[in-house]
C-alpha cells in the first residue's frame, strides 16, 4: 500500500478533509472532492458519509451504493442540497415518487 493509499484510508484524515472543504459562491456547481478520494472502505463508513453529505449534500454521489440506499443518509443529503435526491438509490427515489403520488391524489 502506498503512502497516498494509506492516507485515503485514514478515517481522521478523510473526516478533516470533509469538514474543512470549502465551496465556491455558486454552491450548485461546487466540487465535492473529499469523499471522492476516500478509500472504498471509508465511502461505506456511515459517520464519514454523514459528515460529507451534511456539509454538501451532493457528496452523496461519491458514497457507496449501500450508503446511497440508506434512507437517513439520503434525507440529510437532501436537506443539505435538494438536488441530491437524484443521487440516492433507485429504490429511495421510487419511494419518494410513490409517496408524492399518494399525497397529491
Amino acid at each position: 500500500m502506498t503512502c497516498l493509499q494509506e492516507l485515503r484510508d485514514k478515517r481522521v484524515v478523510v473526516l478533516l478533509a470533509v469538514v474543512s472543504e470549502q465551496f465556491e459562491e455558486n454552491f450548485d456547481e461546487a466540487p465535492s472532492w473529499a469523499l471522492q478520494f476516500a478509500s472504498l472502505r471509508l465511502r461505506n463508513d456511515t459517520s464519514v458519509v454523514l459528515a460529507a453529505v451534511t456539509k454538501y449534500g451532493m457528496s452523496l454521489q461519491h458514497a457507496s451504493e449501500e450508503k446511497r440506499a440508506n434512507r437517513d443518509i439520503a434525507l440529510v443529503s437532501v436537506e443539505s442540497h435538494g438536488s441530491a435526491l437524484q443521487l440516492s438509490s433507485d429504490k429511495l427515489r421510487d419511494t419518494k415518487v410513490r409517496t408524492h403520488e399518494i399525497f397529491t391524489n
